[in-house]
């Protein structure tokens, strides 16, 4: 016997009539029905042109560092064992514990009402038709006998290990269990920064990483556990940094962590560092200008959040930067109380890229949306590291939406490029997922020259919209030579020339994807090398006599004359080398040369992105007349960004460079209401029609409920009508990414039918309350139809 998704379409009394000649139902989930039938049934269904499609037999999971097979008897757990394992360690605190639940298809909300009724409370899903849920333990053998599931197996405590977490002394500790195989995992993350290579961002805001006193681990705790879980992991070898309500940061040697994963109350082992820090001519290459002068869009009514460094002087308007003036709607000192002064010079020259007027450059230096408002957090400490963001983001994110802010710009990260999904991701996802309208950006980091090393957190999160960065187009020299100093007796050489050259390629130092669970990240690019902007007038980050970052001032003394990024405008490289970068634009003002400089990085893209979004928001209020969802503006970014020359999508530029010529256009068509949110088994059909032979493109976006994987899980067909042929970027039985588009290239005109499919949908959006249901967005350039705004 197999399992077959039948679509009934337009007949569904016929094909009911018609499955007990090869089945029997399973699930009817209204437009599709979930059928076990026998060998016949392909056939049968082939001859009465009834779309189908077979589920195939999956008992093994993929999860962490491990394949879990599932079908194996040894794995499985009686009530008994259950409780064995709950009550042998002094930190569980109930009578029930973690389990992965494998059932015979999509979640049925009838399905998922009995399990609960049965002592089963969801925590999230694993992959399509696995959950991780907690179970009461005199409970898991009626939940086995339920007539949907398919398996009840034991959460084993190494499958709570970050697979980034496996290094060889934590291999040597495991005692393996039959159902569990491990992967071929990563063991040479690279978790420092090469003090002289890496030549395009300067950690200075970030003090050195030590592990024994920053803590290397991030411990989440199930809910309701015993504050017995600190004192258990110092007996399990680890050393407790800090705890903050569930999430605890600690330090454990690899060959302990097996020992704190066996604590019962303990649902995740991740990895943890702290975090650090990761703008005229990028404005032309994303095709902004028109933009500004065509259509008036320049940011105006919009509030941008921006959570960084400091605001230069972090005051009010009488000091501030004239950049910046009169469109401040609050500085935070989160960091430094009472402080929010930008003395690294990394959150100015962030600020100013989104939003600057150019008002000190005669408006020839300005951010994407030179008209909008800013909502700033400064979360520089005293000591020059960021420990000024909250441990929970929805502390960060929550007051930016309270000021009117709805775009949320994040240019840091983890110190360690490893591409997983920790707290800060989840809590990302979470403030996303209930709150439809709040978009939020991060760096993908700066790890691209580092082969092993991906993108980092809280840019792993789904819900985001992760940036990378392309080169910008600037003319340099070859090379620059710096004079010798303490450090570098004999001088030094660095190669520049090839950084910002063409804007047609990435930045080599651009973090690449994919990120945990194999998902695609970053989402696009934009220019990030050699970027100009503003320059905060009270920075005293120190390069060093010698010009390099990370060398430290060697005169003792830090001063603003050497806070000048990568050079002022005209002026020496990096302050000290014997070769000038570009000049100001004509007519910026001798003046101008002082409060400008070039900086390179994720930094950078992304608060360029963060202000072209800021642009498309007000497009589509006062042009289009929509409120747009945070999915929406994600959507359309995507849709309208181009390849450059890569193929997309593509583990370094994601979908491509971004471009407002293609993304604010009135071509470009849309569905963001939530009346066409999607339950298991539905699927929104749009029939629209190519008029002319043009590329057609169609992207579709949701927000996910948090979850290292997918939680909720929908597809994207297109369909040529007259030839049948279909189109999808993920096939339906390996959906991993919340966005999906396809590009039909020199679309033939005539009819295409768009079909969007909630495959699996398992929590519900909080609009729809009890109803497990999934909204979504969708773009579409060069078709039009019914159902498209």
């Amino acid at each position: 016997m197999k399992k077959i998704m039948v679509y009934p379409g337009d007949h569904p009394a016929n094909v009911l009539s018609l499955i007990p000649q090869f089945g029997n139902i399973l699930a009817n989930y209204g437009q599709s029905i979930l059928v076990q039938a026998d060998d016949n049934a392909v056939q049968i269904l082939q001859d009465h042109a009834i779309r189908f499609r077979e589920i195939p037999e999956q008992p093994l999971l993929q999860t962490g560092a491990f394949i879990v097979d599932t079908d194996n008897i040894n794995m499985h757990a009686t009530s008994a064992q259950a409780a064995e394992r709950a009550f042998a360690d002094v930190s569980a605190t109930s009578g029930s514990t973690y389990h992965i639940l494998r059932l015979a298809g999509p979640l049925h909300p009838d399905w998922k009402t009995q399990l609960e009724d049965t002592g089963v409370r969801f925590e999230q899903s694993m992959d399509e038709y696995f959950y991780l849920v907690e179970i009461n333990n005199d409970r898991v053998d009626d939940v086995q006998q339920l007539p949907f599931v398919e398996t009840v197996t034991v959460y084993e405590p190494e499958l709570k290990i970050n697979p980034v977490l496996f290094s060889v002394p934590l291999k040597t500790n495991l005692s393996f269990k039959s159902g569990l195989m491990l992967l071929e995992t990563t063991d040479d993350i690279q978790p420092v920064d090469s003090p002289i290579t890496d030549i395009t961002e300067t950690s200075r805001a970030t003090p050195p990483y030590q592990p024994e006193t920053d803590g290397n681990i991030e411990v989440i705790v199930k809910p309701a556990a015993s504050e017995a879980v600190p004192a258990a992991i110092e007996s399990a070898g680890g050393k407790v940094i800090s705890v903050n309500e569930d999430r605890i940061i600690a330090f454990a040697p690899p060959e302990n962590l097996m020992n704190i994963a066996r604590i019962e109350a303990i649902k995740e082992l991740n990895p943890y560092a702290p975090y650090k820090l990761h703008n005229n001519i990028a404005g032309g290459i994303i095709q902004v200008t028109p933009f500004h002068n065509g259509q008036g869009l320049r940011g105006a009514g919009q509030v941008v959040a921006v959570a960084d460094t400091g605001l230069d002087t972090g005051k009010d308007n009488a000091t501030l930067s004239a950049d910046f003036r009169n469109r401040i709607v609050k500085i935070v000192p989160l960091g430094r109380p009472g402080d929010a002064s930008d003395t690294d010079g990394h959150g100015t020259h962030v600020a100013g890229s989104v939003l600057g007027s150019g008002a000190n450059s005669n408006s020839n230096v300005q951010g994407m949306a030179p008209e909008a408002s800013l909502f700033f957090q400064s979360v520089l400490d005293s000591s020059g590291g960021l420990r000024g963001l909250p441990s929970n983001l929805r502390n960060l994110f929550s007051p930016a939406l309270q000021n009117g802010a709805f775009i949320h710009t994040n240019s840091w990260g983890f110190t360690i490029g490893d591409g997983s999904y920790n707290s800060n991701s989840g809590e990302a996802d979470e403030f996303a997922f209930r709150n439809r309208d709040f978009l939020i950006l991060f760096a993908a980091g700066n790890e691209g020259r580092k082969p092993k090393n991906k993108i980092t957190p809280p840019g792993t999160a789904k819900n985001v919209l992760t940036v990378g960065a392309s080169k910008s187009v600037r003319t340099l020299p070859g090379s620059v030579t710096f004079p010798a100093s303490p450090r570098f007796p004999g001088g030094a050489v660095l190669n520049i020339g090839s950084e910002a050259g063409n804007h047609n390629q990435m930045a080599d130092f651009s973090s690449v994807g994919p990120v945990q669970n194999n998902r695609r990240k970053p989402d696009i690019v934009a220019p990030g090398s050699w970027i100009l902007s503003a320059r905060s007038t009270v920075a005293v980050a120190d390069h060093g006599l010698d010009g390099l970052p990370l060398t430290g001032d060697e005169t003792g003394v830090p001063t603003h004359h050497d806070a000048v990024g990568i050079g002022l405008p005209g002026g020496p490289v990096r302050g000290k080398g014997n070769q000038n970068t570009p000049a100001l634009p004509a007519g910026a003002g001798t003046a101008a040369n002082q409060l400008y400089m070039y900086e390179s990085g994720t930094s950078m893209a992304t608060p360029i992105v963060a202000g072209a979004c800021t642009l498309l928001r007000q497009y589509l209020i006062t042009k289009r007349g929509h409120s747009p969802s945070a999915a929406l503006i994600k959507a359309f970014a995507i849709n309208g960004a181009v390849d450059m020359g890569m193929g997309v999508p593509h583990p370094a530029q994601g979908w491509g460079r971004l471009d407002l010529s293609n993304t604010l256009s009135d071509t470009v068509k849309f569905d963001d209401t939530l009346n066409h949110a999607l339950r298991t088994g539905d699927t929104h059909t749009y029939n629209v029609v190519v008029a002319a032979a043009n590329t057609l493109a169609v992207t579709l976006v949701w927000r996910d409920a948090p979850g290292a994987t997918l939680q909720n899980r929908l597809h994207l067909r297109v369909i040529h009508t007259s030839s049948n042929t279909v189109l999808m970027s993920d096939p339906i039985n390996d959906i991993r990414n919340n966005v999906q588009k396809v590009v039909v290239k020199n679309a033939t005109p005539g009819n295409y039918r768009i079909e969007v499919e909630g495959v699996n949908i398992s929590i519900g959006i909080p609009e729809f309350a009890g109803a497990i249901r999934q909204d979504y967005a969708l773009a579409v350039i060069n078709a039009t139809g019914p159902g498209l705004l």
